[in-house]
C-alpha cells in the first residue's frame, strides 16, 4: 500500500504497470509538465540560472530529449533578481509587476533609472512563453529567518500574477519553482564560509518555496537537497556558491530528468555538436537581453542617435538569434527529422 501512495503522490506512471509487473515505481516516472512540440521555455531568476547561459547544458539536454519538437529556449535570469525586484539601468522602475515594490526595504527602492529597455511581461508576451521555470531563493535567503515570511508573500504576489498572465495567447503559462542549490564547504582551500549558516538558511528558503508551490499546485524541483550529497563526490563549485563546469553538468541533468520524467535521450552522439550550437545561440540572445552599452541603446542617452540605428541593429540579432534555432535543432535531431521553413522564417522575420 505505502508503494501504491507514493506512486499516486509523485505523479509516477503508469500505476497499472508497477501492479502487474511489481516495478519500482521510481522507474516510471511521469513528466513534471507537458512539453509539447514548438513549446517556448522561459527561465527568470537569479544568478544561479545566469550562469546556465555560458554553459548551455540545460539546454543541451532538453534539445536531445526532444530532438523532433523543435523547442525555443530563452534565459532571462539575471544576477541579484527576486520575484518581485528585477533592476535595469534602462527601466524606469524595477519591479517586475505591480505591487512588488511593497516587499521590499529601503535597499530596494527605484534608482530614479530611466530608458525604455522592456519590463518582464513585455519580453515574456513577445516570447510568446509557454513554460516559465522560475529559479529564486538564494539572494532572499540573506535575510534569514526574519526575512522568510516575506519572501513566501512575495513569490505567492509573483504566482497569482504569472497565473494572470496569457504571454502565448492559449492560455496561463506552465510556471514551474526551482530551489537554490546548497553551499558547497570549501574553506579548507580558500578564505571562505563553511557554509554551515548559509545552508541553514537555504533550507529554509528552499522548504518555504516548497510550501508555497504545494499550496498554488505548482510543479516544484528541490535542488537543495540533491546538492548537498552531490558535494561529496567531489568539488562542483568555484567559491561555495556558483557552480563550476561539473556542477553545471550535473545540476542541468538533474532539472531536465525531473521535467521530463527522466525522459532518456536516445543519440548521445550529438551531444557536442548541439551544446556548441546552443552556445552561439545564446552568445546572441545575450546580446540581445543584455546588450552591450545598453544606456545608449536603451536608457538615458538612447536619444537622439537611438531611435534611427538601434531598431535596425536589434531586428537582425533577434533574426540571428532565432536562425541558430534551426542550427540546434538540426545538430539534435539528424535522423526522422524535418524543420518547418515556414516556422522558421516566421520567428525569425515576422509574420509574412
Amino acid at each position: 500500500m505505502k508503494l501504491l501512495d507514493n506512486c499516486i503522490n509523485n505523479k509516477y506512471i503508469p500505476l497499472l504497470f508497477v501492479l502487474l509487473f511489481g516495478a519500482s515505481c521510481s522507474e516510471y516516472k511521469a513528466p513534471l509538465i507537458d512539453i509539447t512540440p514548438n513549446s517556448t521555455i522561459v527561465l527568470v531568476g537569479n544568478n544561479l540560472g545566469s550562469r546556465m547561459m555560458h554553459y548551455g547544458y540545460f539546454e543541451t539536454e532538453m534539445y536531445l530529449r526532444f530532438p523532433k519538437d523543435s523547442l525555443t529556449i530563452r534565459n532571462m535570469c539575471d544576477p541579484g533578481d527576486t520575484p518581485g525586484f528585477r533592476p535595469h539601468s534602462s527601466r524606469k522602475t524595477p519591479w517586475a509587476f505591480p505591487g512588488a515594490e511593497k516587499f521590499q526595504t529601503e535597499l530596494a527602492k527605484a534608482t530614479g533609472s530611466q530608458g525604455i529597455f522592456e519590463y518582464p511581461d513585455d519580453w515574456l508576451n513577445r516570447l510568446n512563453a509557454d513554460i516559465i521555470l522560475a529559479l529564486f531563493g538564494y539572494n532572499e535567503s540573506f535575510e534569514g529567518e526574519k526575512g522568510l515570511e516575506n519572501f513566501k508573500n512575495e513569490l505567492q504576489a509573483f504566482i497569482d500574477h504569472t497565473k494572470n498572465q496569457n504571454y502565448n495567447e492559449k492560455g496561463t503559462p506552465e510556471l514551474v519553482l526551482i530551489s537554490p542549490i546548497a553551499f558547497e564547504d570549501r574553506s579548507n582551500e580558500y578564505d571562505l564560509p563553511n557554509g554551515k549558516k548559509q545552508n541553514k538558511n537555504l533550507k529554509l528558503y528552499t522548504e518555504a518555496i516548497k510550501v508555497v508551490a504545494l499550496k498554488n499546485e505548482v510543479p516544484f524541483i528541490d535542488v537543495f537537497n540533491p546538492s548537498v550529497t552531490w558535494y561529496d563526490k567531489g568539488e562542483l563549485t568555484i567559491d561555495g556558491s556558483q557552480l563550476n563546469d561539473e556542477g553545471y553538468k550535473k545540476f542541468s541533468n538533474y532539472i531536465a530528468n525531473t521535467l521530463t520524467g527522466d525522459k532518456k535521450i536516445k543519440s548521445e552522439q550529438n551531444k557536442t555538436a548541439t551544446n556548441e550550437a546552443v552556445n552561439e545561440k545564446n552568445f546572441f540572445w545575450h546580446n540581445d537581453y543584455k546588450i552591450p552599452n545598453g544606456v545608449h541603446v536603451n536608457g538615458r542617452r538612447h536619444a537622439p542617435f537611438g531611435p534611427d540605428n538601434y531598431p535596425y541593429e536589434i531586428e537582425k540579432i533577434r533574426q540571428m538569434t532565432a536562425i541558430r534555432d534551426t542550427a540546434i535543432w538540426a545538430s539534435s535531431c539528424t535522423v526522422g527529422c524535418t524543420i518547418n521553413a515556414q516556422s522558421v522564417k516566421t520567428r525569425a522575420f515576422g509574420a509574412p
